[in-house]
């Protein structure tokens, strides 16, 4: 239950006229074109990343326990700011990568997160960070779309996302125009939402989250937890991930 990295992730558009894609791994990102049932987001993106990133290159979490773990993540908070709910001083912090076209990754937000969300979030158990992982091109449209939210709507809006994933990602219809329905659902304008899809900066910074993913903490696909640092590949269900969190909290004295 777990959607691998290895994957061709984005394609690179050489130059203006020529229009050639290739296939590449997070590799050298001239002009970004989000390609989408025939419908095109155009992202200016300048970046240059090297070619080893996800064909090899050997990470360095795994030498780490896992408390050590858990200082390194929270001590890399996105450029953009953390995606967060739940209390700040809650004795468990799970950090998710997830991608918004991982069908194990809308599983897991389905049939698992409402009720984690109840007993342990709500509570004040647990705060939860997510962090966007795009496995492809349009993963990446609609979390640039969700991070030109207002903060307060990201995790609804999340949930919306992962549950409508078959209407918007894959699907028949135009994968733009259900994306501007559910974020105009969220309050997001015509306007915002068509520049916030040319938002380079924006783009930039979410791959970024993905490249320290990694690079830093192995990460490997999606979805991938870390509980209190410890690592969990892959969807879990509800009685193992309430197993994991309950023995969390024992670990903790809470």
């Amino acid at each position: 239950l777990l959607s691998t990295v290895g994957a061709p992730v984005f394609h690179s558009l050489c130059t203006d006229g020529a229009r050639e894609w290739r296939s590449t791994v997070f590799a050298e990102i001239d002009c970004l074109e989000l390609v989408v049932n025939r419908r095109r987001f155009i992202l200016a993106v300048s970046l240059i990343v090297p070619l080893p990133l996800l064909l090899g290159r050997r990470t360095i979490a795994a030498k780490f326990s896992d408390a050590v773990l858990h200082e390194r993540l929270m001590a890399h908070v996105p450029q953009l700011g953390e995606l967060s709910i739940g209390s700040s001083s809650a004795p468990v912090v799970v950090v998710e990568y997830a991608s918004a076209t991982c069908s194990h990754c809308a599983q897991f937000h389905i049939r698992v997160w409402p009720q984690i969300h109840t007993s342990y979030i709500a509570s004040g158990k647990v705060r939860w960070i997510f962090r966007e992982l795009p496995l492809d091109e349009t993963a990446m449209g609609a979390f640039m779309l969700a991070r030109c939210l207002p903060p307060e709507r990201f995790f609804q809006t999340l949930q919306i996302l992962f549950q409508q994933q078959k209407l918007w990602a894959g699907g028949e219809r135009s994968a733009r125009s259900e994306l501007f329905r559910i974020m105009s659902g969220a309050g997001m304008k015509r306007e915002t939402f068509d520049r916030c899809l040319e938002r380079s900066d924006l783009a930039h910074a979410i791959y970024t989250i993905a490249k320290t993913a990694h690079e830093k903490f192995d990460v490997k696909g999606t979805p991938t937890f870390f509980v209190n640092g410890r690592r969990v590949r892959g969807a879990q269900d509800l009685a193992t991930f309430k197993s994991m969190l309950d023995t969390a909290l024992i670990e903790s004295g809470k």
